[in-house]
């Protein structure tokens, strides 16, 4: 994402259990500051479109039962999203995009954990 004008995005990723989630809703709680996704969403409820895109094209990045060209579409899609969300005036005096994840992070796990090996 983008760092014009000081806005900043910033993943947080972790052990599922280990306190990411307060981390995210702590760091994404001033004004100026949204969570796009994890397991809390912080934005205003115009954005719903522009993040359930964001969110859905990360989804399918983490899926590691997909082929490599539906990776490269959803990379294509995340960038498109992060760049909706950037030039949408919703979001003009926003200065830090939060996002997180918790791995593994949802079911079944071999299919959206990372491969650690």
């Amino acid at each position: 994402m983008s760092h014009e004008a000081g806005r900043k995005f910033i993943f947080i990723a972790g052990a599922e259990g280990s306190g990411t989630t307060v981390l995210l809703r702590l760091l994404s709680s001033p004004p100026g500051y949204v969570s796009l996704g994890g397991s809390h969403f912080k934005y205003p409820r115009p954005a719903k479109d522009l993040v359930g895109a964001f969110d859905a094209a990360n989804h399918r990045l983490w899926d590691r039962k997909e082929s490599f060209a539906v990776h490269a579409e959803a990379r294509r899609d995340w960038h498109a999203a992060n760049a909706a969300i950037l030039a949408s005036p919703i979001f003009e005096g926003v200065t830090r995009f939060f996002f997180k994840r918790s791995f593994p992070f949802d079911a079944p796990r071999d299919q959206y954990a990372p491969d650690m090996w």
